[in-house]
C-alpha cells in the first residue's frame, strides 16, 4: 500500500508521515491545487510544540467501494503501477486486515538507493475504515542490496464510504531537512503527490 501511500510517504527529510501531529484547525489549510474531484492542500505546523514542519494532506473522491480501495492497496502489482518513481514494489500479506509492504524509491542524486518497509493495520468502525501504517525494520525484500532504509515514519489512510462513492484521505507532515532547499523539495513533493493519487484512483476504479 503506499503511498503512498505512497504514496502509500515518500524519503527522510522530505516526507515524515504522522496523522495526528497538530490541534490546529481544518480551515487552517491552504489549497495547493484542486480539480476533478481531488484537493491537494498544507498547513505549517509544530511538531511537539517546537518543530517547524508542513502538513500536506490529499483528499479525493473515489468512486468505489471500500473493499475495492483496501484491495488494490494490498495489491503488489496494482501497487508498482500507480506508486511514481518507484524502482520495486512488494507486498506481504499478514492476514485480512494486516500487511507490509516495501518500496525502493527512483529519485535522482541525492534522493536516491532509499528503501522503506511499512506495517499496515486496517480497523473499520461504522462506515469509516482506517490503515494505520509503520515503518518497519526488516530485509525482508532488501538482503543484500545497499539501500538506505527509512525508519521512524507512521500515518494513515482513511476511507468514508457514501454509498456511490467513498472519500479517501491521506495526511503527510514534512520536517524540511536544511540541506535541500524548498525550490528544489516542493516541486517533487506536490508533482508526486498527485501524479500517485490520480493513478491509485484510477487503478481502483478500473478494479
Amino acid at each position: 500500500m503506499r503511498f503512498l501511500l505512497i504514496l502509500n510517504l515518500l524519503i527522510r527529510g522530505l516526507l515524515f508521515i504522522s496523522p495526528d501531529s497538530s490541534d490546529k484547525k481544518e480551515d487552517s489549510f491552504e489549497i495547493i491545487k484542486k480539480g476533478d474531484h481531488m484537493e491537494l492542500s498544507e498547513r505549517w505546523i509544530k511538531m511537539g510544540g517546537t518543530v517547524d514542519s508542513r502538513e500536506v494532506r490529499m483528499v479525493m473522491t473515489v468512486w468505489a467501494s471500500t473493499s475495492d480501495i483496501l484491495e488494490t492497496l494490498r495489491n503488489e502489482q496494482k501497487g508498482a503501477y500507480w506508486n511514481v518513481n518507484s524502482n520495486r514494489f512488494h507486498v506481504k500479506v499478514l492476514d485480512n486486515k494486516s500487511w507490509i509492504s516495501f518500496i525502493e524509491y527512483q529519485l535522482p542524486f541525492p534522493m536516491n538507493n532509499r528503501a522503506c518497509y511499512f506495517l499496515h493495520e486496517a480497523k473499520n468502525i461504522g462506515s469509516i475504515t482506517t490503515i494505520h501504517f509503520k515503518t518497519l525494520e526488516t530485509d525482508l525484500f532488501s538482503k543484500g542490496k545497499s539501500l538506505e532504509i527509512i525508519l521512524g515514519l507512521e500515518g494513515k489512510w482513511v476511507i468514508e464510504d457514501r454509498g456511490d462513492y467513498s472519500l479517501l484521505s491521506y495526511h503527510i507532515i514534512s520536517v524540511p531537512d536544511k540541506s535541500m532547499p524548498r525550490w528544489l523539495v516542493d516541486p517533487i513533493v506536490r508533482k508526486n503527490m498527485w501524479s500517485s493519487m490520480e493513478k491509485l484512483r484510477t487503478t481502483i476504479e478500473r478494479k
